[in-house]
Parts: C-alpha cells; structure tokens; sequence
C-alpha cells in the first residue's frame, strides 16, 4: 500500500463524523508511508484585518481544541508522529490549497461543508481538486468523484437519445 511520493499528510478538522472517517484512513496511510501528519483547524478571520492576530482566532471554539487533541491522541495510538496548527482563512476553498501549501503537504483531507445551493459545493468541489491537480498534490475528500451530468444543469448535456424527425 506504500505510495512513495506521499511524504506528508495534511488532515482539515470539520465536522466530528467526516473527520474521524478521514484521520483513520490518513494514520493508515501515513504509517505506511513512515511519513507524519499534520491536523489543521481552518478557522474563519471575520475580517482580513484579522488574519494573523489573535482576533481571528475567535471562531477557535473549546470543542474545536477538543477535538485537535483527540485526532492528536488517535495518531499517537497508530504510531504516526503528528503535530497540529491553526490556519486562518476568509475564503475556505482558497484556504484548503493555502494550508496544503504551507504545511507541504503532498497528500490532503479536507472537504467544504453543505451549502443551500448543491451545485455550488459540486462547482467549489471541482475548483479545488482541478488547483490540487495543477500542482501535483493529492486531495481525498471521501467522496466518490462525480460524474460530469451530474453537476451540470440538463439542459447543457447533449441528448444520448437521437431524436426522430418528425415530417
């Protein structure tokens, strides 16, 4: 199962379900691969004023430390050496290459979350794995790639089906 050009390992805390899915698969991975991990918080400014100050931790919850030291304590049990950051952000799906990049990480976990509009999420989705792609680098987002009709509007697909003409 060893990749050899996975040297790194980059897991986003999100919601606990998707997280836990992802640090178990990332603590395989990485103990493989005889590489470390790294858990990242992305955590929201508010303001671009913010970014790099103190303020903009504010949306750095107890629950959120609670998590980082479980998903710490997880890899410790693996055997996986790890350490964790926070990383501050106003755009999320700009972030998540941002933070690959600054922790080189050559392979990443990290999703978006729902948004009242799917085919947003789908579009933000492809964004970010096209950016991924273009720089060499691995995201798993544990979910199954979509198809192309299955983001874009119906009216843009041509028809599988010939039509008849009709005289």
């Amino acid at each position: 199962m060893q990749v050899p050009c996975i040297q790194s390992v980059m897991v986003q805390l999100g919601e606990a379900e998707w997280t836990s899915n992802a640090l178990h698969i990332a603590c395989t991975i990485a103990r493989a691969n005889g590489c470390g991990l790294t858990f990242v918080k992305l955590v929201p400014a508010g303001q671009p004023g913010w970014l790099g100050t103190d303020f903009g931790r504010w949306n750095f919850s107890p629950a959120d430390q609670e998590q980082l030291h479980e998903c710490m304590m997880t890899a410790e049990d693996y055997g996986v050496p790890s350490s964790s950051a926070l990383y501050q952000y106003m755009i999320l799906s700009d972030a998540i290459l941002d933070a690959a990049q600054h922790f080189d990480a050559h392979l990443t976990f990290a999703t978006l979350p729902r948004y009242r509009l799917p085919m947003w999420r789908r579009f933000l989705m492809w964004r970010v794995h096209r950016q991924f792609e273009a720089q060499g680098r691995l995201l798993n987002t544990l979910e199954r790639p979509a198809a192309l009709d299955e983001w874009m509007p119906l009216s843009a697909i041509p028809s599988l089906i010939p039509t008849e003409k009709t005289h």
